[in-house]
């Protein structure tokens, strides 16, 4: 369903939770999922988006020149609803898109069609079989959808997940797609894998990218440009290695994520929207929870890096736009240091 949050538009599900909206920090990150992709693989013109949501990252994807842009839903409902959604531009009308009403592994499962960006964005963890979205199996299908150089790009939910269950998230990608980089801002967190040899950024390529007029009239909807968008990596190669360690991977049979919410005390975990929250089931959980002890665990990814020098974050930020002028590495690595 579809309803207000003051003067903005969110996509709910039937028992009150939220997804994505045309709020503009929803926006700004939907938004910069799609160019973060764009910036790992910037010839691409094949792209598969699992997750509807508002359309917002769908819009942003039709605004470079691609060829094809698969949208997958496992419901009909958010293709209907997008036209209450301006932030989508009418994305549904542009006729390089196709929609699918499948479930997005299901629907890789049956399809041999590869492309160069598969762009993951799912329902919070604790929604029925969004879990089996992040495992090694469903990597495997992935990395086989992919052309040689694709990306896969996946938000991460890691403010709903405890640190352990964050880095066996990100550890598994890194299995199937070692050239794996982590993203993030003030609100999400996402990762990015690459289907073979990582190659280096070539900046005048991307600068040339982002410099097309429809490119650049987007990102100026939320006021966002290529230095932006680079100064979201925090960590990848030897220091995303060496930050999750040797944490386990999740796999089809120990999917541990759809674990995670119940443990973690925020008004967003154990169905987030008010119906639930105000609910006396959230009390009887929060009240079991409490008396384990559990809730005082680290919780998310974020908290290892956000502590990090940024010394270390500026050193993944320079390996991976290895070969950038100097003077633009400074200002990325000075923009991110100002996150």
């Amino acid at each position: 369903f579809v309803y207000s949050l003051g003067p903005y538009f969110a996509l709910g599900f039937g028992d009150g939770r939220g997804t994505s909206s045309t709020s503009p920090m929803s926006n700004y990150v939907n938004r910069l999922l799609a160019y973060s992709a764009m910036v790992a693989r910037p010839d691409a013109k094949d792209v598969l988006v699992i997750s509807m949501g508002c359309g917002n990252t769908a819009s942003a994807f039709t605004a470079f020149p691609i060829d094809r842009l698969d949208i997958v839903d496992i419901s009909s409902g958010p293709f209907e609803a997008a036209r209450f959604f301006d932030t989508n531009r009418d994305v549904l009308a542009d006729p390089r898109v196709h929609t699918i009403v499948e479930d997005g592994r299901n629907y890789l499962l049956k399809n041999t069609r590869r492309y160069d960006i598969i762009e993951i964005e799912l329902p919070t963890l604790h929604t029925d079989g969004v879990a089996f979205l992040y495992t090694k199996e469903f990597y495997e299908l992935v990395r086989s959808r992919l052309k040689e150089g694709g990306v896969i790009s996946q938000w991460i939910d890691v403010r709903q997940t405890r640190r352990e269950a964050s880095y066996m998230a990100f550890n598994t990608m890194l299995e199937e797609f070692p050239n794996t980089s982590v993203w993030a801002n003030k609100w999400a967190w996402w990762a990015i894998g690459v289907n073979g040899e990582s190659q280096p950024l070539d900046y005048p390529r991307l600068r040339s990218l982002f410099a097309q007029p429809g490119v650049l009239e987007d990102t100026a909807i939320v006021h966002s440009s290529l230095e932006d968008v680079l100064a979201s990596v925090v960590a990848f190669g030897d220091e995303l290695v060496g930050a999750v360690g040797d944490s386990p991977r999740i796999s089809d049979d120990r999917t541990v994520l759809d674990f995670e919410v119940p443990k973690i005390e925020a008004k967003s975990a154990l169905g987030g929207g008010l119906g639930y929250y105000n609910s006396p089931m959230r009390s009887v959980f929060m009240d079991a929870w409490q008396r384990s002890g559990v809730l005082n665990e680290d919780r998310g990814a974020q908290t290892f890096f956000e502590n990090r020098h940024h010394e270390r974050v500026d050193r993944s930020l320079r390996e991976f736009a290895r070969g950038f002028p100097e003077e633009v590495l400074r200002r990325i690595c000075a923009s991110n240091g100002n996150r």
